[in-house]
């Protein structure tokens, strides 16, 4: 995008926007001057970390991976090359699939279960709880600040406690999880479902 001038960094990321408000809202690049920004998703963090900078505030805070960043500015302008000359269907099509896109990427930022809490409380007396995040794989998952967590996703952090409390789950230690039953292959489909076949 391009965006109002200093509207990057940690100002930008989902929270801080709701909390406090877009640094770029109302910005009109006829009227102001601004800058090509660009949404990262930083390593190690989750998505809702992501935040706009522009290609000075990552060298200022020099970072790894500015290959990264050159390969996507070939990629788009590749994009804008092939648009220009795409007929009309092919356009539509591609806008499409990047509404679906930005969609997606909007699902990670949605926690959609909580699968453990630390056994320490911040100041603000909330434990880290480690996230699943909607529509990714668990290998994604990460640990976030309760208090950041609970204003937004506090009835997953109820779904979770509720989990634990439960008695009609397993416990680890159950006797049921520790005493499987031995594994038998069947041969033939058994009478209760019908028939005698041989199974292949």
């Amino acid at each position: 995008r391009i965006g109002r001038k200093g509207a990057t960094g940690a100002t930008t990321t989902i929270y801080a926007v709701e909390a406090d408000g877009d640094p770029n809202a109302g910005y009109d690049k006829s009227k102001e001057s601004g800058d090509m920004q660009y949404l990262i998703k930083w390593k190690g963090w989750s998505h809702i970390h992501n935040t706009w900078e522009t290609e000075e505030t990552l060298k200022q805070q020099n970072v790894r991976g500015m290959k990264k960043l050159d390969n996507y500015k070939k990629k788009d302008q590749e994009t804008k090359r092939w648009l220009r000359n795409a007929s009309p269907e092919d356009v539509e099509y591609y806008n499409c699939q990047q509404e679906l896109t930005d969609d997606l990427h909007k699902q990670y930022q949605i926690v959609e279960r909580i699968i453990a809490h630390s056994n320490q409380k911040s100041a603000a007396g909330y434990p880290d709880y480690y996230c699943k995040w909607q529509g990714l794989p668990y290998s994604e998952c990460s640990w976030e600040d309760g208090a950041l967590i609970a204003k937004k996703f506090q009835s997953r952090i109820d779904e979770y406690f509720n989990r634990n409390q439960s008695k009609t789950t397993p416990f680890k230690d159950c006797k049921v999880l520790k005493q499987r039953p031995r594994f038998v292959a069947l041969k033939k489909q058994p009478n209760y479902i019908g028939g005698h076949e041989n199974l292949e």
